[in-house]
């Protein structure tokens, strides 16, 4: 897929990298394709998502890829959590903080 040519015709665009969260290359593959559609289409509202499902990462390992991704041109962070995981959410959102 062209994510250049994806971009232009896209108002929102939510790129789901919580799977690539433990790839040694997470950031270098973000921001690669941050870039690229802020390039095509700088207007475009950008969202990247994270996931605390256990599968997907820690609370710690998505807090540390929350701070690589607000480095970024991104219009904000969506965080997946499933109903029973409040808890693991509310550390989240206090590790966050510090």
């Amino acid at each position: 897929m062209n994510i250049y040519l994806a971009a232009q015709h896209m108002d929102t665009i939510n790129m789901q990298m919580q799977g690539y969260l433990h790839n040694s290359n997470y950031r270098d593959l973000v921001t690669n394709l941050v870039l690229q559609i802020r390039q095509a289409s700088p207007n475009t509202q950008l969202f990247v998502q994270v996931s605390i499902s256990p599968a997907r990462g820690t609370v710690q390992d998505n807090v540390n890829a929350i701070n690589i991704l607000k480095t970024l041109p991104i219009d904000g962070i969506l965080v997946f959590y499933n109903n029973s995981q409040t808890s693991d959410l509310q550390q989240l959102f206090t590790l966050l903080d510090r």
